[in-house]
């Protein structure tokens, strides 16, 4: 007895024998169109925004710490603007994808302390 195919058009994810059937002429799914409510937008392009100005944070705090001689915290601090970048980019492609704009507006200014004693 050899083992059903997993997956297949007739049976299950474990293997089992499903009832459900696939039809070689059935039509495949496509998503139907939705609108999307300009709140949607608005709360997409306020996401960006505070991606923005956090990854703009964080390169400022790196650029602090290279400065103070804390290579490995500049590091980690670059690695953080990075994924903040990475969110920033997919916040603008669901707004550009769903048909918005994004919104212009000013990066936050960033007042960097210092780690030095005082």
């Amino acid at each position: 007895m050899t083992e059903p195919e997993l997956c297949s058009p007739t049976t299950d994810v474990v293997g089992r024998a499903s009832s459900a059937r696939m039809l070689p002429d059935a039509p495949a799914l496509v998503p139907m169109e939705a609108e999307v409510s300009q709140q949607t937008l608005n709360n997409l392009n306020t996401a960006f925004q505070g991606e923005s100005n956090a990854a703009h944070r964080y390169e400022a705090f790196a650029k602090k710490a290279e400065t103070e001689g804390y290579a490995y915290a500049a590091h980690l601090f670059r690695a953080a603007s990075k994924a903040e970048s990475i969110h920033r980019e997919a916040h603008k492609q669901a707004i550009l994808a769903l048909g918005g704009k994004v919104q212009d507006f000013k990066l936050d200014e960033v007042v960097v302390g210092t780690t030095a004693p005082d």
